[in-house]
């Protein structure tokens, strides 16, 4: 027997009655777990941290873009690697399946696929249109 999928909005609803998350992270798990329950709540339970994650990422994309010009950013990125590897393994995938997941958000803006992009970072002087043209067919495998 199938099981019916959730409408968003009930998943919304519950999640904000159930959780402490903020509006836009109940929003990226239910885009996530695609009207599936026990997937939003399995989402929620690894210990959800988008703002973490989204502040990692975006010093991570600054400095690799900066290091082209100014060397001394390699230093700034040494010290990002240490704190990750500091991590335990879990996390650290938690944090690579993030990055993929916004790679490959940028990759469907820049292809002018927006109805499918729900979530865009937006870090202070973080530019994502700009990131997301830097996102294309001639480089996605290579990222």
């Amino acid at each position: 027997m199938e099981v019916p999928r959730i409408n968003d909005e009930d998943l919304e609803n519950y999640l904000e009655k159930n959780s402490s998350i903020t509006d836009e992270e109940v929003g990226e798990i239910v885009h996530e777990a695609q009207g599936d329950l026990n997937d939003s709540l399995k989402i929620l339970n690894s210990g959800y941290k988008s703002g973490e994650f989204e502040k990692l990422f975006v010093q991570w994309v600054r400095d690799a873009f900066m290091v082209k010009k100014k060397p001394q950013f390699l230093k700034s990125i040494i010290f990002w690697a240490a704190e990750i590897a500091g991590w335990n393994r879990g996390k650290q995938k938690k944090f690579l399946n993030y990055c993929s997941k916004i790679f490959k958000l940028a990759f469907l803006q820049n292809y002018q696929s927006e109805n499918l992009v729900y979530k865009k970072i937006d870090a202070e002087v973080y530019n994502w249109a700009g990131f997301s043209k830097f996102s294309s067919g001639a480089n996605i495998d290579s990222i």
